[in-house]
Order: C-alpha cells, then sequence, then structure tokens
C-alpha cells in the first residue's frame, strides 16, 4: 500500500513540476494580457467598439464583454516579415477578410450596425489606404482599429 501512495505522490509532484516548467516558459496570460516580445520587438494593437456597442449591436457587446471594455489592447511579439494583418491575426481574435480588407473582427462584421458600418485601421496615427496584409510593421509600432457606425467624420 505504501508504494501506491508514494507512486501517487511523485506522480502529482512531476505533473506539478512539468506545469510550472511550461508556465515559466511559454508564460500564462489571459483575455487581452497578451504581452510578448517576438525576435524583430512588439506592436500595439488597440480596438475600439464604442460605437457599436453604443448602437447595442450583440457581438459587439459579447466582445466588450470577453475583453473587458469597449477599447482594448494586446501587445503582440512579431518577426521581421510582420504585417499589420498577421499582428492583427496574433491577437486570437477571429479575423475575415474581403479581399484586401477586414470584413470582421471577432464576429462583428462590416454592415452589421448599419449600411456604412465597418472597420477602420490606422498605423501610428496615419490612416491606411491599402489593406493590412500589404502594410509591414516595426518594433513600437501601434496598429489601432476602429468600427464605426457611419463614414460621417
Amino acid at each position: 500500500m505504501k508504494g501506491k501512495s508514494f507512486t501517487k505522490v511523485l506522480v502529482s509532484m512531476l505533473l506539478s513540476i512539468s506545469l510550472l516548467t511550461t508556465l515559466a516558459l511559454f508564460g500564462c496570460s489571459a483575455g487581452n494580457d497578451s504581452s510578448e516580445v517576438g525576435p524583430a520587438g512588439s506592436v500595439t494593437i488597440t480596438v475600439d467598439i464604442t460605437a457599436a456597442v453604443d448602437e447595442g449591436d450583440p457581438t459587439a457587446q459579447a466582445m466588450a464583454t470577453k475583453y473587458g471594455g469597449n477599447t482594448f489592447q494586446f501587445k503582440i511579439g512579431i518577426d521581421d516579415k510582420a504585417t499589420a494583418l498577421s499582428a492583427t491575426r496574433a491577437t486570437k481574435m477571429t479575423v475575415a477578410m474581403n479581399g484586401d480588407f477586414v470584413d470582421s473582427l471577432d464576429g462583428l462584421a462590416a454592415g452589421a450596425v448599419s449600411e456604412f458600418s465597418g472597420w477602420t485601421f490606422t498605423i501610428n496615427g496615419e490612416w491606411a489606404l491599402v489593406g493590412p496584409g500589404e502594410i509591414p510593421v516595426a518594433d513600437g509600432d501601434e496598429i489601432a482599429w476602429t468600427y464605426v457606425t457611419s463614414w460621417d467624420m
């Protein structure tokens, strides 16, 4: 009987050590606290869904609950071939494309709130004039995704 008890304790200890080692090596993050630095540094991605939440869109409301607010951020590690699109996909949000442009993030789609609603983005405060897959990003860049409900600015 002592042998079985000792074996259970030993297995339990080995599993605990294995779990702690994995967490130490790869980190543990939840929600939007995914701070990572890749071989080429990191970028910050901000997502603002305030307009869709204010309009009562259920997908936007679910996203606000999931990520802890109408505006949320991710810090994503990048490599030297990273684009705004690859960095956005690294957030683990689902990204659906329509040609070269983002149609939806985490299910919040263009046209969901109004005929003119959809996603816009900036890189370091500058409006993007091409799709996110065509824009390389570098260490320290800031990508800001905003869901708009009209194009009146």
